[in-house]
């Protein structure tokens, strides 16, 4: 997460000044934790060692996206064009995020899912903006360069952004 924060806030693109939020989520319906936007990469940093990987053995792909809807919706910058990078090592065991998915689409947020170190599920498909794409960060190396293309793809249709990372832990 914290290789993907300083790609989009210390990335190369002149003349965006991105943010980025933070929610981690396992099997309840209450989020592990969350951060909200910030511009500052050692703000994540910090947020990351405050809150160490927590391991659980069952995936809530709705609690993290209903996070991040409660982050988009709180934050004080409305101006920004919001998107979602929903990663995931694996498979919801309960609730598959459709309907927050179909939310965040009627807002006009896009969500990116990746999956690490997985295969690419229908679960991410179905969550997808495009409700088909999703990317396969099968190594350090494909998650680098999928942040990358995301970021590329993102700053296309926006003049300005912020992002909600997510993570399953």
């Amino acid at each position: 997460i914290f290789g993907a924060s300083q790609i989009i806030l210390n990335g190369n693109m002149n003349g965006y000044d991105n943010r980025v939020a933070l929610t981690a989520f396992g099997s309840g319906y209450t989020p592990l934790w969350n951060y909200t936007f910030t511009d500052n990469v050692y703000d994540i940093e910090e947020a990351l060692f405050e809150n160490p990987l927590t391991l659980s053995n069952e995936t809530n792909y709705s609690t993290g996206l209903l996070d991040s809807i409660d982050l988009i919706n709180s934050r004080d910058d409305k101006t920004r064009t919001p998107a979602v990078i929903f990663l995931s090592d694996g498979v919801p065991n309960t609730d598959y995020g459709i309907e927050e998915a179909k939310i965040l689409r009627d807002m006009g947020v896009k969500v990116y899912p990746i999956a690490i170190y997985t295969n690419p599920n229908k679960y991410l498909s179905n969550i997808s903006h495009d409700q088909k794409t999703v990317y396969n960060a099968s190594d350090t190396e494909a998650f680098e360069r999928i942040m990358l293309e995301v970021l590329e793809e993102s700053v296309q249709e926006s003049t300005t952004l912020s992002f909600q990372l997510e993570d399953i832990l």
